[in-house]
């Protein structure tokens, strides 16, 4: 590995590349981060020093999303239609809490993110979101339609194939196995080739 000099000093949490050559990273202080030579040199584009950044996607239809902290207990969503030449805000207020997954996934033209003290899967695109579904720590969505969730208070691995109208838990050996030894489950992320799971083993 070589660093390469970003040009700032604040820390950065995430980042992601849109084709071989066009990348975007984020991080504390509001910044956002752009590249265009595929990663060798980086140009702040944003910068809002109220804000911590912490996850960055882009949909199908080309839209970044930006999930980030206004403080500690609220939440900041911004979004740009135009590669970061402009960003729009969300108008909606959420709730942060910490503890589960602080991820924004795109999957189709869709985002997921979880949000509240309830935890809930929010899924839709900036400007309208709507709650899917509670108690859910961690998440992955392989299609705008299909993914996985873990659930909070059963430590249950659930499947959904309809945008998270419906949920089904996987058979596996590996919930019960939690539970006895009382260890949460905290994170999933499935390949991006298949991101199908029929079957769940414990690990030590």
């Amino acid at each position: 590995w070589t660093a390469i000099n970003t040009g700032t000093t604040t820390h950065l949490y995430d980042l992601i590349f849109t084709d071989a050559n066009t990348g975007f990273c984020i991080g504390n202080n509001g910044t956002v981060l752009k590249s265009t030579d595929g990663g060798m040199s980086w140009t702040g584009i944003y910068q809002n020093p109220g804000l911590s950044l912490q996850s960055i996607a882009m949909n199908s239809a080309g839209t970044l999303a930006i999930k980030g902290q206004k403080n500690s207990s609220q939440m900041f969503l911004m979004h740009s239609t135009d590669l970061g030449g402009s960003w729009q805000t969300d108008s909606t207020t959420y709730t942060y809490l910490g503890g589960a997954d602080d991820r924004i996934q795109a999957a189709g033209t869709q985002f997921f993110f979880i949000q509240g003290f309830d935890y809930a899967l929010m899924s839709g695109t900036p400007g309208s979101y709507q709650e899917v579904r509670q108690q859910t720590y961690s998440f992955d969505f392989h299609t705008a339609l299909a993914g996985y969730a873990l659930e909070d208070n059963l430590n249950a691995v659930l499947h959904t194939t309809d945008g998270g109208a419906n949920w089904t838990q996987k058979p596996n050996n590996l919930t019960q196995a939690m539970l006895s030894n009382n260890q949460p489950l905290w994170g999933m992320k499935f390949p991006e080739t298949t991101g199908v799971a029929s079957f769940w083993h414990d690990y030590p």
